[in-house]
């Protein structure tokens, strides 16, 4: 930990193996661009006067770790300022696929896709049917172009293991809140 920065175990020993390989240049070029991503997600929460606890660096990726949830609007503002500044650098030519592959990416209405956050803030209970639906029409689409699925699954895969995390979450604070006496 380094500030309010975690960086995972993992991370330094990976980003050492894959800067052997020759697709490291591209590796810490999108790497790059989703932290700062991250961070613009950041700026946003302190202009909002979130209290930001972390910004966990993984091999993967990084997220930003908020002390409490934010009202639904300051939320999906929040969620939006990751894509709209992939989306600046896209317009602004400084590394324009990468910067829009993250953008389009991260608003795939999966969590913890940042696109998944806005769904689940706007739909609330509902969010994990509206993501489902897009799952659904993305592997009906590659199917109907003769595209292998392989996203579309992989997304479905992660909006499983995502609704069951949050299952787990809403389970563990109802026997909390049970043992303390809260309603």
């Amino acid at each position: 930990m380094i500030g309010i920065f975690h960086i995972h175990p993992l991370t330094i020993p990976v980003f050492i193996l894959i800067g052997l390989t020759p697709y490291g240049k591209g590796y810490f070029i999108l790497y790059f661009f989703i932290f700062l991503h991250e961070l613009t997600h950041m700026a946003v929460s302190l202009f909002l006067k979130e209290k930001v606890v972390s910004v966990s660096l993984y091999p993967w990726g990084c997220s930003l770790n908020l002390k409490s949830f934010p009202e639904r609007h300051s939320m999906v503002l929040i969620l939006l300022a990751g894509p709209l500044f992939n989306l600046l650098m896209y317009f602004l030519g400084i590394y324009p696929m990468e910067n829009l592959s993250l953008a389009l990416f991260n608003l795939f209405p999966v969590m913890p896709l940042d696109g998944g956050g806005i769904v689940n803030a706007l739909f609330g209970k509902r969010a994990f049917f509206v993501s489902l639906f897009f799952v659904l029409f993305a592997i009906a689409l590659c199917l109907k172009c003769h595209l292998p699925p392989y996203l579309p699954i992989a997304l479905a895969v992660i909006l499983i293991t995502g609704e069951k995390n949050r299952m787990d979450k809403n389970i563990n604070f109802k026997i909390t809140a049970f043992f303390k006496g809260e309603k």
